[in-house]
């Protein structure tokens, strides 16, 4: 397979007053994609002059070398906001998450027959979600 780099990077900061801010930004290989036709044996009895071996009626062909053909790379930013209370021997932290920041749709998976869906995307990277969640300790 060939060399396809992965970039995390992540990070966090506390401000004062008990407020932290923290981000992770990825970049990711796009997805691999075949493109993988279909044959007949209407189509390949002409050319090979003989039916197909063990009374197959279909043969799978890919049309580009496997692992050569990759869709863009999938890349996220996502950032978490916390605030943090203190009530005597409690500790509240209130949270609110936000992935994919940016809302991009790059593809995660690709049509790989080759037709004319070939290359179209069949799953895109989910889009902006923001989440709120609290934490009690006591």
């Amino acid at each position: 397979m060939p060399y396809q780099s992965r970039v995390k990077i992540n990070g966090s900061y506390t401000f004062p007053y008990g407020i932290q801010v923290a981000a992770v930004v990825q970049s990711n290989p796009g997805a691999n994609y075949s493109a993988n036709r279909t044959f007949t044996l209407a189509e390949i009895q002409p050319s090979l002059g003989r039916p197909l071996s063990g009374g197959l009626t279909t043969v799978v062909i890919p049309m580009v070398k496997p692992l050569s053909v990759f869709g863009p790379r999938i890349n996220q930013f996502d950032l978490r906001g916390t605030k943090i209370l203190r009530l005597g021997t409690q500790r509240i932290q209130l949270n609110a998450d936000a992935y994919n920041l940016f809302n991009v749709n790059t593809p995660v998976t690709l049509f790989g027959t080759y037709n004319a869906r070939w290359g179209q995307p069949t799953q895109v990277l989910d889009g902006r979600l923001v989440k709120f969640s609290a934490q009690i300790d006591f």
